[in-house]
């Protein structure tokens, strides 16, 4: 079902051109519930399976690109990271994750999809990834929060009765 789910919203994104970067992180969000209630192993299931099929037939290959490279697994690795003792450490693998993501989907979009230049100097390119590095910190901050909602109010009030 998340599966499924997950594929119409990638699928949207030749529908929504303005939700490139929206879509693949909603699609994303759905494996919190994946992760809780089936573990890790499933969720990277689900995680493969869309992201191959995505990769066919999501009309926008930057998105599907944005999906498997970083969006689609890190509420998988958020669960593992947030396990960890230091608040400080779990943040500094966060962001060196997001780095290492961002780098990867811009050689992508330049090698890939023939971009040449896609800012044109330095600055931007840095003014860039600051955007960038505060909006993945929100989408950090955002799941969080739906994980607790999820397991404070949607699962206890939901879940239970319809499996009663």
């Amino acid at each position: 079902m998340v599966t499924a789910l997950s594929l119409v919203l990638m699928f949207l994104t030749g529908v929504f051109p303005f939700a490139t970067f929206a879509l693949p992180g909603i699609a994303g969000l759905l494996l919190i519930m994946v992760v809780i209630e089936m573990g890790c192993r499933q969720a990277v299931v689900v995680y493969v399976a869309v992201s191959i099929l995505a990769v066919f037939i999501t009309p926008d290959r930057e998105a599907a690109l944005f999906y498997v490279i970083f969006l689609g697994y890190y509420p998988i690795v958020k669960s593992k990271l947030e396990q960890l003792k230091s608040r400080v450490v779990e943040y500094i693998l966060k962001f060196a994750l997001f780095t290492a993501a961002v780098a990867v989907s811009y050689v992508g979009m330049v090698y890939l999809f023939h971009l040449e230049e896609i800012v044109p100097g330095p600055i931007w390119l840095v003014a860039g990834y600051l955007f960038f590095a505060f909006t993945f910190w929100l989408y950090d901050q955002v799941m969080s929060m739906l994980i607790e909602l999820y397991l404070k109010k949607i699962r206890p009030n939901y879940l239970k009765k319809l499996f009663k």
